[in-house]
């Protein structure tokens, strides 16, 4: 019985994406379009990354996304708990941002265990909506959004021709604007 919960946790775990290598605790200078391009062997690394603030989420500053010299590849920095949240005035901002390169793996159980959490609905979603709707933020709600994105991930799996898809990001420890 024990080998196989231990089993089942070991196959939860890397099912949702884990860091592959351990954490570095010194920087290591990377462009954007450098990372963007071997991502993979940065997982786990703590890297610098400067560039431009293209976009600041709206919807508590958790996330934003950097380019380098070219206006694509687009690379995604979330806001570690030593950051907290991203500042709206970033956007158009030179910023250097340190942090650990992370990977979501994502397949076709992620998908399907995500759908069935929208499929079953939750309050917090329901007033999250209303609230939504009173201050005319969106046509689509949360839910909506995020089963359109999860069917357009299902898409890209398919069309890819892999059993995952590989999301990186940086969890940022510390930003500062150049």
């Amino acid at each position: 019985m024990k080998r196989i919960y231990l089993l089942l946790m070991l196959a939860m775990v890397f099912a949702c994406g884990t860091r592959e290598k351990p954490q570095t605790t010194q920087a290591v200078e990377v462009g954007v379009k450098a990372l963007d391009e071997n991502a993979e062997e940065y997982v786990g690394e703590t890297v610098e990354l400067t560039g431009t603030v293209v976009h600041v989420c709206r919807h508590g500053g958790k996330r934003l996304f950097m380019i380098g010299d070219e206006p694509q590849p687009r690379f995604k920095v979330t806001a570690g708990p030593e950051v907290g949240s991203f500042d709206l005035k970033l956007e158009g901002s030179t910023v250097k941002v340190t942090g650990v390169v992370n990977v979501d793996r994502i397949d076709e159980a992620f998908l399907d265990r995500r759908k069935a959490e929208l499929e079953s609905g939750t309050k917090e979603e329901v007033e999250h909506q209303a609230h939504r709707e009173q201050v005319g933020e969106a046509e689509m709600s949360e839910a909506e959004e995020t089963k359109a994105q999860l069917e357009a991930m299902r898409k890209q799996l398919k069309e890819s021709g892999k059993e995952q898809l590989s999301f990186y990001s940086i969890e940022a420890q510390s930003i500062e604007t150049l």
